[in-house]
């Protein structure tokens, strides 16, 4: 077994994918940061590498944060829910 990253190759902010989610959220939230959580070495960023998924003619079609959506909506869906 090998490990793929599926990723467009596109630098994101984290920040930027919890507000999406908080926006399509069916309850109300708010995020807190806790700055005395956060380690030094956190990345900012997220970035991985589409090349070896392209190698298997993989092309991303949609957008990530869409994605990120799909999957709690999945998981709200589950008998685990």
């Amino acid at each position: 077994g090998e490990t793929y990253n599926v990723c467009t190759g596109k630098a994101r902010l984290l920040k930027d994918y919890v507000r999406y989610l908080v926006r399509h959220a069916k309850v109300k939230l708010s995020v807190k940061v806790r700055r005395g959580r956060l380690r030094r070495g956190d990345p900012k960023r997220i970035l991985g590498s589409p090349a070896k998924m392209r190698s298997l003619g993989w092309k991303s079609q949609g957008r990530v944060a869409e994605a990120l959506v799909d999957t709690v909506a999945s998981w709200r869906r589950s008998p685990r829910g």
